[in-house]
């Protein structure tokens, strides 16, 4: 089972923190037309390594929008849904593009760092073609 949880702005509402009214976070649906999507969550229930963990698949928050509380409130969310569901845990993955202030986010949602992985690549080049 995946659940996609949004965080909306409504109309009238600015990064900076003023606003009208109040962002929110809705399931998949939104009733109102003027909304505009800023963050994601997108989850799934079990683990390739334990059916009883949810799994944070993606977390995104517009970058005009973030430090503003979306992902904590979209991670509570999910971490709630996953608990109705009898899940006892909770895993994601990070890269290395996001680490510093990803991680950063996770340990204020009480998570912590259980393994790392190191992905070496190399480009593979033609050889320079041999003199004849």
């Amino acid at each position: 089972t995946t659940t996609a949880e949004v965080a909306r702005r409504r109309s009238g509402s600015n990064s900076d923190g003023t606003s009208d009214s109040d962002s929110t976070s809705d399931s998949d649906s939104d009733s109102t037309s003027d909304a505009e999507v800023v963050g994601i969550a997108v989850c799934r229930a079990g683990t390739e390594v334990a059916a009883e963990d949810g799994w944070v698949r993606d977390l995104g928050v517009l970058p005009a929008w973030r430090r503003h509380g979306i992902a904590m409130a979209l991670l509570r969310t999910a971490f709630a849904a996953f608990r109705t569901r009898g899940l006892t845990g909770v895993a994601l993955e990070v890269d290395d593009v996001t680490l510093e202030g990803a991680v950063a986010l996770y340990r204020r949602a009480g998570m912590r760092v259980t393994r790392r992985t190191d992905v070496l690549e190399r480009v593979s080049r033609p050889d320079p073609v041999a003199p004849r």
